[in-house]
């Protein structure tokens, strides 16, 4: 059996804990109970709504005339840090989620 990913519902209620719920969930990710991408999904989430900074730019908005961009994201090697979650890189799901954009 593969990973498990977390249920919308789930991911919706821990989204009101805001950030002690990356903390708990994030050894179930490491061990495979959850899934790595699912993980970073929801750490960003509860980050934006918190007002600080997402580690893995998964959020973001569409822009009139830009296309899709991410909100403010943390120093790093975001796309090294993308792949340790299983998260395509950057500039790929960018594109992706572009394409939900109003042209």
């Amino acid at each position: 059996m593969g990973s498990r990913s977390l249920k919308p519902e789930l991911t919706q209620i821990m989204d009101h804990f805001r950030g002690g719920t990356p903390v708990l969930l994030e050894p179930l990710a490491e061990s495979g109970e959850t899934s790595k991408s699912s993980f970073a999904l929801l750490t960003d989430r509860v980050a934006v709504k918190d007002g600080r900074e997402q580690t893995y730019g998964s959020q973001g908005e569409c822009v009139d005339g830009e296309g899709w961009k991410p909100f403010p994201i943390a120093k790093g090697d975001i796309d090294k840090l993308r792949a340790q979650m299983e998260l395509e890189p950057m500039a790929e799901y960018s594109s992706r989620m572009a394409a939900y954009c109003p042209t």
